[in-house]
C-alpha cells in the first residue's frame, strides 16, 4: 500500500452495506419499522436519485461567465426510485399501475384508472448504515421521497426456469397545497449508540368541559415498545386510565397529567395540564 493509499480511519462507521427496502411507512424517530410495510421483495440493486436541474441566470448576461455559481438556481428536483421486485401481490401491483384501482366487483381484478389524490404515495428507501447493525443502536439511512408515482407503468418479465420480476421507477411529486415542502428528505443515524429514552406527548395543554373526555396522543416514545403509563396530579378534578391515557373530567378546576416510561430503572416523563370546566359555564 502506497503513502498516500488510505482511508479514513472512521469509513467502516459511515459506509451503507447490502440491499435497501422499500416501505409505505417509517418511524424515523425511533427507526424501527412494521414489517407488513414492506412494499416488496427486491432483487440486484435498489436505487434512488435526485436528478436535479440547475438553471444559469447568468449565461446571456454580457461580461458574465457562464457557470458563475452566484447566479445558479434549482429549478427542478426529480426524486426517483427504482427496483426490481421478486414477489408481486394485489398492494404492489396496484401501485406499479399508475392510477391502478382495485375493480369493485372483483378483488382480484386491477383496472388503469385517472390519477388521483390516493395515486401518490410517500415511499421510504432505508439501509443498513454504519459497522453496527443490531440492537436499538443499529446504524441505518433512510432516504422518504414523497407523494411517489411508478412512472414507468407496469413491468413483467417471465423466463423458463426463472423467476417472474415485476419492476416500477417511482417518481416524486410537489404538492399544491403544500408548495413549500421538500420532494424528498434524507436521515442517516451513525451507529454503535443506543437512542435516548424520552418520552413525549402530542399536546401539553387540554380543556374539558364537565364530565367530558379526551385521549392522550403521544408525539414520540423511545423505544417504541416502552410501556407508558398516564397518572393524574388530582384525581378530584380529572382522572386517567393508566394505559390509555384517556382523561375524563371531575370537577372545575386544573390539574397535571404525567405520562411516563420507565427503561433500565430510570424513568423518564412529560406532562400536560388539563383544564376542567364547569358544564354550566
Amino acid at each position: 500500500m502506497g503513502k498516500y493509499n488510505r482511508a479514513p480511519a472512521d469509513t467502516f462507521k459511515h459506509i451503507q452495506i447490502n440491499a435497501a427496502m422499500l416501505l409505505t411507512a417509517f418511524d424515523t424517530e425511533n427507526w424501527t419499522f412494521d414489517r407488513a410495510d414492506i412494499i416488496g421483495a427486491t432483487t440486484g440493486a435498489v436505487q434512488f436519485n435526485d436528478n436535479t436541474t440547475i438553471k444559469d441566470f447568468g449565461e446571456d448576461i454580457n461580461g458574465i461567465k457562464n457557470r458563475t455559481y452566484q447566479l445558479q438556481r434549482v429549478q427542478d428536483r426529480d426524486p426517483s426510485l427504482s427496483a426490481t421486485f421478486v414477489a408481486v401481490n394485489m398492494a404492489l401491483a396496484t401501485k406499479l399501475v399508475a392510477g391502478g384501482v382495485v375493480d369493485g366487483d372483483d378483488a382480484t381484478h386491477i383496472l388503469p384508472g385517472v390519477l388521483a389524490s390516493s395515486s401518490f404515495t410517500d415511499l421510504y428507501m432505508v439501509g443498513d448504515y454504519s459497522d453496527v447493525n443490531t440492537g436499538t443502536g443499529a446504524g441505518g439511512i433512510c432516504v422518504i421521497i414523497h407523494n411517489a408515482l411508478n412512472t414507468a407503468g407496469f413491468q413483467w418479465s417471465s423466463n423458463k426456469d426463472e423467476k417472474g420480476q415485476f419492476s416500477g421507477e417511482f417518481h416524486g411529486f410537489n404538492d399544491l397545497e403544500n408548495d413549500d415542502n421538500p420532494s424528498y428528505e434524507i436521515y442517516i443515524k451513525q451507529g454503535g449508540a443506543d437512542l435516548t429514552p424520552s418520552i413525549v406527548l402530542a399536546e401539553h395543554s387540554v380543556e374539558i368541559t364537565g364530565t367530558g373526555s379526551h385521549t392522550l396522543a403521544l408525539r414520540k416514545r423511545t423505544p417504541a415498545d416502552a410501556v407508558v403509563s398516564f397518572t393524574s396530579g388530582s384525581t378530584s378534578v380529572a382522572t386517567v386510565a393508566s394505559s390509555s391515557g384517556v382523561i375524563t373530567g371531575v370537577a372545575a378546576g386544573n390539574t397535571v397529567i404525567t405520562a411516563s416510561i420507565t427503561v433500565s430503572g430510570v424513568t423518564y416523563t412529560d406532562t400536560c395540564t388539563v383544564i376542567v370546566k364547569s358544564s354550566s359555564t
